[in-house]
């Protein structure tokens, strides 16, 4: 490519003033060689935004690197065989240009739907050689703008003397280089690469009855493959619109929508993000959606991923959703939507269909629908011995409503286990109970596995002191360790940090340790030889120093 490289060059000195005036967003050279790898280089006008982005296919990229009259260092660029992303530096000037290096193999052009193939020579988009109406795909052989603006273009096209080139653009120059012939065409206007064609082969002259004789047979068989691509990308979401609306797509309907344009905007659920598919792909999903659905897309959005994805994947997407504290209407929707599924209810029942439990599910649905978020409960406990049974204080802030509480959990006696499951209607200050023979040691109350409601246990002191038994409940064990290290009595508070101590978790060791200057002479005396082993051992050194140092410090 020398010989083709100094005569662009040369031409580009000679019409400098031209360029000037007229400068071309993008410049491409192209050594075109039949059958064979194609080399490019092109050079792109870019802004200086956070990111270019560029439509370019079966590309193997071979360098991209800034150009200020000559070639400096590379930038940096994410590309997926598909499109290119890359940002000019903030220092550059604003004359500046990128300069990429790439080439196509010629197996990609023999797949593309968009190429056709002739002997010797190919087409670039054929049907825009008749129509010209934007039948062009983006990202053929040319670095494409993505969002499909027009742009100065210049092609620089070396190739063999025999061949002849029909393309929208006005030939400046040609120069014989051996048996090539290198070409300089240039855009009258900006050209959008939608309305872009070229054709090189061994025809005499252009004439389109000539050159598209050989292609009115090719375009059923161009569309045929444009939806037979679009049917295998969007094959479950076709397939869940025709469900849906008890539709059936015609050919001609089809063809439509593989040239549907990309949304825009996407709704808060699902996160595009979280789900396997191609981003620009979900957003083509998006507007196909948007066309048959046009005051409901985003329901049947969410609704269409929920029947796509098995069980697990759909319910970490909910977990993940409802850890982002997403408030949207559209999630809480599906998310109490997965809670009602549990009891075989669904939106479509009502309360008057249903009864009991299904009842106050129900209405638990529709309150957290409103709020859409989790409420919290304070939780008190008194044993009420005249009539046998546990009595629970709850307290929570909404005065308006009353508010579903499942609760279910276990009552330990001296001899006995007490299981229990309750649903009631909870008014904002409220007592709840259970009958029960005798005082518990403690109660346990299972947690909402949906975190619809939270309960903020204030646990009795017999309650703690039974955690504290709870060698096999480590959770349950070290809560109460914290809890008593805190608020335990001066009389407790020895034994509470003795247990601690012994527990050989780190954190509680250090929190205990704190509050041994808090025990009188006797407590501390009770704690000595933990104290002694503790500062005697290696594994911790900021737990030993902290321990010899209350040795030390003994009254």
């Amino acid at each position: 490519m020398h010989l083709f490289r100094f005569w662009s060059l040369l031409f580009i000195c000679i019409n400098a003033l031209n360029l000037a005036a007229q400068r071309p967003a993008i410049e491409l050279n192209w050594d075109f060689k039949e059958g064979g790898d194609q080399y490019f280089e092109a050079w792109i006008k870019a802004q200086k935004l956070d990111s270019n982005f560029y439509y370019l296919e079966g590309a193997e990229i071979l360098s991209l690197r800034l150009s200020e009259g000559r070639l400096k260092q590379k930038l940096d660029y994410q590309y997926d065989s598909k499109r290119l992303a890359f940002k000019l530096p903030a220092e550059a000037d604003d004359r500046a240009r990128v300069y990429l290096e790439y080439k196509i193999p010629w197996e990609h052009l023999e797949r593309s739907a968009f190429v056709s193939l002739l002997e010797p020579g190919l087409v670039l988009n054929a049907l825009n050689m008749e129509s010209n109406q934007g039948s062009g795909k983006l990202g053929l052989v040319f670095p494409s703008p993505a969002d499909a603006s027009k742009q100065w273009l210049r092609l620089n096209i070396a190739s063999a003397n025999d061949l002849n080139i029909e393309v929208p653009l006005d030939l400046e120059f040609q120069a014989a280089e051996g048996n090539n012939l290198v070409r300089f065409y240039r855009s009258e206007e900006p050209l959008s690469m939608h309305d872009f064609y070229l054709a090189i082969g061994s025809f005499r002259r252009f004439d389109p009855e000539e050159v598209l004789a050989d292609l009115k047979n090719q375009e059923l068989a161009l569309e045929d493959q444009r939806i037979e691509n679009f049917q295998s990308k969007h094959l479950d979401l076709l397939n869940y619109i025709a469900q849906e609306k008890d539709y059936m797509f015609t050919r001609e309907g089809l063809l439509g929508l593989s040239e549907i344009e990309a949304a825009t905007m996407a709704p808060s659920f699902p996160s595009l993000g979280s789900l396997d598919a191609e981003l620009n792909q979900q957003r083509i999903s998006l507007a196909i959606l948007q066309e048959f659905y046009p005051d409901d897309w985003q329901f049947h959005w969410a609704n269409w991923n929920r029947k796509a994805l098995d069980d697990e994947k759909w319910k970490a997407l909910l977990k993940d959703q409802y850890e982002k504290q997403d408030s949207s209407f559209l999630f809480w929707r599906f998310y109490l939507e997965d809670y009602l599924a549990q009891y075989q209810l669904a939106w479509t029942d009502t309360l008057g269909m249903q009864g009991g439990k299904d009842s106050l599910r129900l209405a638990k649905a529709k309150y957290f629908l409103k709020q859409r978020k989790s409420m919290r409960v304070q939780l008190n406990y008194r044993m009420n011995f005249r009539e046998a049974r546990m009595e629970l204080y709850l307290k929570h802030r909404d005065t308006t409503q009353n508010l579903i509480l499942e609760w279910q959990g276990e009552a330990y006696l001296k001899n006995d286990t007490l299981l229990f499951e309750r649903i009631n209607s909870l008014k904002a200050n409220d007592t709840l109970f259970f009958a029960v023979p005798e005082s518990p040691r403690a109660v346990y109350l299972n947690p909402d596995p949906y975190q619809l409601v939270f309960l903020a246990e204030e646990r009795p002191l017999n309650f703690l002191l039974f955690d504290l038994s709870q060698r096999n409940k480590p959770q349950i064990r070290r809560r109460a360790m914290l809890n008593l290290l805190e608020n335990a009595k001066p009389s407790l508070k020895a034994t509470v940090i003795g247990l601690a101590l012994d527990s050989e978790e780190k954190e509680l060791q250090h929190l205990a340790l704190d509050k041994v200057n808090e025990l009188k002479p006797d407590g501390r005396a009770r704690l000595q030889s933990t104290l002694e082993a503790l500062a005697a051992q290696n594994e911790d050194v900021k737990l030993k120093q902290k321990a010899a140092a209350l040795l030390r410090s003994e009254p």
